[in-house]
């Protein structure tokens, strides 16, 4: 699937090659999945069943291969659903916990099923720009894919 690829290029890039780890990556690759599953069902909504079934499959897989089911603190379905419900609340009118919360996870301390806060103004300014800068990139991507592939 293309936009899945596209997805985890972005969550890997979003990391200064210094500060990247699996875990963050992981966690960034959620936080766009839920950005292009609520795209994707809007847009899309005839292929949208088979393509949230398919995208979670690729997640799950994406984690095993990488051997992070053994780096997440807690049951991994638990966990993913605790970051899709986490992560879902981002929008442009998060409040600043949230936000904190979301840069805390991914650049942080990832993997954690309990997140904490983000206390540095500046991480949290520099991890709220990577953030929302691959949320435009993977946006442009995913148009350009529907138009690639006569969606």
């Amino acid at each position: 699937m293309v936009l899945f690829g596209v997805n985890v290029k972005s969550a890997t890039e979003i990391f200064d090659e210094d500060e990247r780890t699996k875990g963050g990556v992981l966690e960034a690759l959620l936080l766009i999945s839920i950005h292009t599953l609520k795209n994707v069902k809007v847009e899309k909504p005839r292929i949208y069943p088979l393509f949230e079934k398919q995208y979670f499959r690729l997640i799950e897989r994406y984690a095993l291969a990488g051997g992070l089911m053994d780096l997440i603190d807690s049951d991994y379905s638990e966990f993913v659903n605790n970051r899709f419900q986490l992560y879902g609340k981002m929008s442009k009118d998060s409040d600043h916990q949230t936000m904190s919360i979301i840069v805390y996870n991914i650049f942080e301390n990832p993997l954690q099923l309990e997140g904490g806060f983000c206390t540095n103004p500046i991480e949290m300014l520099l991890g709220m720009q990577k953030i929302v800068s691959c949320i435009g990139l993977t946006d442009d991507m995913r148009k350009f894919v529907y138009k690639k592939l006569g969606l």
